[in-house]
């Protein structure tokens, strides 16, 4: 669900081919709720200014639960009816982004987008505040029902999935976890129909991961969680981890 207000003030010239808006547009008191990931955001408000052949993103400011900001600026080209070059800018400090039977998990951000609109690509940093990761839900739902089981019936098309860049984005980001994140879970399991799981983990991690993707391929993760600490259990027994001699390491296909 999305409320807030909308104030318009817009002048349409040229032609219906080639219109140019002039103008300014104001939203106030937004909020919305993004259901892949359960997070709720409050207090949104943005000005947006219309020149020939640009929207300029003079201010967007979004709070989540707890009063913390993400604040998004820049510009975009329009033509002919067509959003062109890409100039944005997103800074977020201690963010939830994750709250649901995933975990729940804060970001700092800093982030630029650029590039064309249907095939942006974004760089900069992120690095995990805090979190808490449920990796056998996680590996619930990625390994073991990859897929829908049930036909699916036709439905109308979402315009939104429609609209969604991901094939088509470059990604070159640094993402920085400093021991705060949590990964935890019971009874782990990586195939279907075994009688043993691999066990009980409860730990912290940190470290550097490197996300790299060209449009139209695959994501790419490389780097090393090389500060672990906790504990593993398995049948009863418990192990503590040895910092010193302990990582987790990813070496390209996620």
């Amino acid at each position: 669900n999305v409320s807030g207000q909308v104030r318009l003030d817009v002048r349409a010239v040229g032609t219906s081919h080639d219109p140019h808006f002039q103008g300014l547009i104001e939203i106030g008191d937004a909020a919305f709720l993004v259901t892949s990931t359960g997070a709720r955001y409050q207090n949104g408000r943005a000005t947006l200014r219309l020149a020939t052949d640009r929207v300029e993103v003079a201010s967007l400011h979004v709070e989540d639960t707890g009063g913390r900001s993400i604040e998004v600026s820049g510009s975009l080209g329009t033509h002919e009816m067509r959003v062109g070059d890409l100039e944005i800018n997103v800074t977020a400090r201690r963010v939830e982004v994750l709250r649901n039977e995933f975990g729940r998990v804060e970001i700092d951000a800093d982030l630029r987008l650029r590039g064309r609109f249907e095939s942006p690509t974004v760089v900069g940093t992120l690095s995990i505040a805090s979190g808490t990761l449920n990796v056998d839900e996680i590996l619930e739902r990625t390994l073991l029902r990859p897929y829908a089981t049930e036909p699916m019936p036709i439905a109308n098309t979402d315009a939104i999935a429609a609209l969604n860049p991901w094939s088509r984005m470059g990604l070159d980001i640094t993402l920085s976890i400093p021991q705060e994140l949590r990964l935890s879970g019971a009874d782990l399991q990586v195939a279907a129909g075994t009688p043993i799981g691999l066990g009980d983990v409860n730990l912290r991690v940190g470290g550097d991961l490197y996300l790299y993707k060209d449009p139209d391929m695959p994501l790419s993760i490389t780097g090393s969680l090389d500060r672990v600490t906790g504990w593993y259990r398995f049948q009863g027994r418990r192990f503590d981890i040895d910092e010193a001699g302990s990582s987790i390491n990813f070496f390209g296909d996620v």
